[in-house]
């Protein structure tokens, strides 16, 4: 089986879910791409953030969830 893993800013599980499904079978998709060399069986998208999880409003307050957000100050 021909396993996809979509890469993108922010995630932490990429690797975690490539040596998961053992990483001879799996193929790394930028998640800017829009066509694919190969043919695959199952498209993974992994969970999990590494940054942008949470907005403070103070460094104590408040917080909203927003995965993925990079807020620039």
């Amino acid at each position: 089986m021909k396993i996809g893993v979509i890469r993108y800013s922010g995630s932490n599980f990429f690797y975690d879910t490539m040596r998961y499904f053992n990483d001879n079978e799996c193929i790394e998709i930028w998640h800017k791409e829009d066509k694919l060399d190969k043919e695959i069986d199952l498209l993974i998208i992994p969970g999990g953030f590494a940054f942008g999880d949470r907005y403070y409003e103070n460094a104590t307050g408040d917080f909203t969830y927003e995965p993925g957000k990079i807020y620039i100050v």
